[in-house]
């Protein structure tokens, strides 16, 4: 019987695009404090090709100590890939789109908007 095991990853990546949009005024998020909620699925087909992705919810928590739980404060990933032995290679796609129209008039806290991407090389161990 083990009684300790040990996993190590190690990515190395680039980041080919990337771009995020601020809305004015900018508001103070207090991130500490804040829960969210994380959904993830990931489809594996002949061994060692998967597809994926989730969608993150934040509760957020303000400068006046109230929470908010508001869907359409969500950020989105998707990623594909290959996988052979310890070593993952893949892409990502992150983004927020906002499910508030005309969000540049909206007075909340969610003033952001945006994707980045990265390409991988995933070294990973697990026991």
């Amino acid at each position: 019987m083990n009684w300790l095991a040990l996993a190590f990853a190690l990515e190395l990546g680039w980041m080919p695009m990337g771009d995020f949009l601020m809305h004015e005024p900018s508001q103070h998020i207090q991130l500490a404090g804040t829960f969210y909620v994380d959904m993830e699925a990931r489809a594996t087909a002949f061994g060692f090709l998967f597809v994926g992705g989730e969608v993150k919810t934040f509760v957020w928590k303000y400068d006046d100590g109230s929470y908010s739980f508001s869907p359409e404060r969500m950020l989105y990933q998707f990623n594909a890939g290959i996988t052979f032995g310890i070593a993952e290679v893949g892409w990502r796609h992150y983004c927020t789109h906002p499910m508030q129209t005309y969000l540049w008039s909206w007075d909340g806290p969610a003033r952001w908007e945006g994707a980045y991407e990265e390409l991988y090389l995933r070294l990973e161990v697990k026991p």
